[in-house]
């Protein structure tokens, strides 16, 4: 099994430090550098966990490293305690067995704990830029009467070609202008969920854009009668 998009985040845990990635999917542990700081029998512990898949949950992904991408072996971050209290403590050399107690005890801890810190931590950042993103967009559109014009006539459900009309503007101009609105979050939420709806319903973007080219051409017609 492969997972999207993994990300290596080590984690630091009592001087050590624990090879955990990220993916969308979920939080992983690689479990080949903790059975080497041991002096585990990789292949033993490995069949052992692919023994039983559906206990363990054990999966095979590809990782970027300093010698380039490498292959891993990894189980969930809620499989950590389990997998650890397997091992014996007498199975280790004297000098390491109070380590192995340390990260029977608390590895799975520190590595949810670490990985629901960083969740916290993207979520407050999302919403420091969605806030700064907000005043931006206010500030754009006291400062350019243009922008305003043009936000309070797509609320209006205006055509593009009257908008255009209206503030004075080519249609290359409008569509560049409308580009840079978006990036600035200045879109009408109604337009933006009409995009969704369209992407989904072809034949009624064909519809909806056969008739905003006859409206236009309308517009257009009566301007050039008057």
């Amino acid at each position: 099994m492969s997972l999207d998009n993994p990300m290596v985040i080590p984690v630091p845990f009592h001087g050590d430090t624990i090879t955990a990635i990220e993916t969308p999917q979920g939080e992983f542990v690689a479990i080949k550098p903790i059975c080497e700081r041991f002096g585990l029998a990789w292949q033993a512990q490995h069949r052992k966990l692919a023994a039983n898949l559906d206990r363990w949950g054990i999966i095979n992904m590809v990782i970027p490293s300093a010698g380039g991408p490498q292959e891993t072996t990894c189980i969930p971050v809620s499989k950590v305690f389990g997998w650890l209290a397997t091992i014996s403590i007498r199975r280790v050399k004297p000098e390491l067995r109070d380590r192995l107690a340390l990260y029977q005890d608390e590895a799975d801890a520190v590595c949810d704990r670490h990985f629901r810190l960083r969740a916290a931590q993207k979520e407050m950042r999302i919403e420091e830029l969605e806030r700064m993103l907000w005043h931006a967009g206010q500030h754009l559109r006291l400062a350019d009467r243009k922008w305003q014009r043009a936000y309070t006539l797509l609320e209006l459900g205006q055509s593009d070609y009257l908008v255009a009309q209206r503030c004075g503007w080519s249609m290359d101009r409008w569509n560049n202008e409308k580009a840079m609105m978006r990036r600035c979050g200045l879109v009408p939420k109604w337009r933006e969920d009409m995009g969704t709806l369209l992407d989904q319903n072809s034949d009624l973007r064909w519809q909806l854009e056969r008739r905003a080219q006859q409206t236009d051409q309308h517009q257009m017609d009566l301007g050039l009668e008057g």
